[in-house]
């Protein structure tokens, strides 16, 4: 298991500023001692068609000067919602999908994000889960190709209605019948459900390829730096070791103030992952 920091906190989708180009980003992110990162799929930190074969070659050069492995590339969901009843839209975050696999191949990644969507008013949840599912196999016909992982992620009820829950996930999983399909975890959101981190492990086991860290506070939808809530990571990262996870936490807060983000993180985390892979218990 190693440890990875998320584009998005220095500007990318979410947190629009402060904003710092990608290169920047992944020089802050290798001097507070992270092993890798995870690129947003936005401007100004890597939107596919932005990204000729120099400009990939030139990021991969710099990632290969600062030791950081590139853990996941994250795409924009922006007007790209693959469970939309407008053609266009899908067709549209189809595209993006599949440019997100080839820019993970080009730069070495291991896995590309999938949010499946949301349903919109109007729509029926078997036909959003339909056109989903249709995105999906559209994005691993490419992937299984290019020997690239797609994991799926639920996304609390706060903010979609399609796939909210780890059930969910694995069903999405199971239907499209791919070995390069897998599962991606995200703490605040198996928090948000109510789910028990421990089980939604448990049931994913060799499936689980990606994790997305953060803390949460009983009652509060507010992304907290690891440590500084009430998530329970000492369980959480026990259950990792026994179903043998070899991928990476990837923080995923964002604010006003990365760098320290970043460092507090790290701080807290880098401890628990070097006991991991010690085998000792803290």
């Amino acid at each position: 298991m190693k440890l990875s920091f998320h584009s998005w906190a220095y500007g990318s989708m979410f947190s629009r500023i402060p904003s710092y180009p990608l290169e920047e980003t992944i020089k802050r992110v290798a001097r507070i001692g992270y092993q890798g990162i995870e690129i947003g799929a936005a401007r100004p930190h890597a939107w596919p068609p932005d990204l000729a074969s120099k400009d990939r070659l030139k990021i991969k050069k710099l990632l290969a000067r600062c030791e950081l492995e590139v853990a996941a590339i994250c795409p924009n969901n922006e007007n790209l919602n693959p469970a939309s009843p407008i053609k266009q839209e899908r067709l549209e975050a189809i595209e993006h999908y599949r440019d997100c696999v080839k820019l993970a191949a080009d730069l070495k990644s291991p896995v590309v994000v999938f949010i499946p969507g949301w349903r919109i008013y109007g729509t029926t949840f078997s036909q959003a889960w339909k056109r989903s599912v249709e995105a999906l196999k559209s994005t691993l016909e490419l992937a299984e190709k290019l020997n690239v992982f797609v994991a799926i992620e639920p996304v609390n009820s706060f903010r979609t209605n399609l796939v909210i829950r780890s059930d969910q996930a694995l069903a999405m999983r199971d239907e499209v019948k791919s070995t390069r399909a897998k599962l991606l975890l995200d703490t605040i959101h198996v928090w948000l459900e109510k789910e028990n981190p421990v089980d939604v492990v448990n049931a994913y086991g060799q499936n689980l390829v990606h994790i997305h860290c953060v803390d949460a506070v009983h009652g509060l939808y507010e992304r907290k730096i690891p440590g500084q809530g009430e998530f329970g990571f000492k369980s959480f990262i026990a259950a990792l070791r026994k179903i043998g996870y070899q991928g990476y936490l990837s923080v995923e807060v964002w604010g006003i103030s990365p760098d320290e983000i970043a460092q507090q993180s790290y701080a807290f985390l880098n401890p628990m992952v070097n006991s991991y892979l010690s085998g000792r218990e803290k």
